[in-house]
Order: structure tokens, then sequence, then C-alpha cells
């Protein structure tokens, strides 16, 4: 939901996440080969984006960080 909210309203959303920077990070699964598309936080560092999984300080297993790590073959969107 909050992917067709960032589409729709040029990159902003509401609610929780209203007034932090988020983008579109498309990858493909490192071990699946699926291509995806998650939203994620980002600091912008002259012409680089610093991003972070982080799901929003929840516990999770970090295989999105992980697979970025392990491929580093992602785009903004």
């Amino acid at each position: 939901m909050i992917i067709a909210e960032l589409r729709a309203n040029e990159g902003r959303v509401g609610g929780m996440w209203e007034g932090t920077p988020l983008l579109l990070l498309h990858h493909t699964g490192a071990n699946s080969g699926v291509s995806r598309v998650n939203p994620i936080t980002y600091l912008p560092d002259g012409s680089r984006y610093l991003i972070w999984a982080s799901n929003g300080v929840a516990d999770l297993d970090q295989q999105l960080g992980r697979m970025i790590i392990a491929r580093r073959r992602v785009r903004p969107a």
C-alpha cells in the first residue's frame, strides 16, 4: 500500500512516515532471482543515497540488508 502511495504522491506519504525521505528500491533476490520493489529510508549524500534496512526499528530478519550487501546491484526509483 505504501508503494502505491509513494508513486501517486511524488514520493510523499502520510501517517507515521510523513516527512521521512523514502524511495522505492528495485532489486533482485540473491537466491530467488525474483525482481522486487521495497520502500526504504534514505539520506542524500552528494550524488549518492545512504540507505538502511531497519523496518521501522522492528525486530526482523535482515534479509534485505544482507541481499543489498551481497549483490550491490540495486537502483532507486
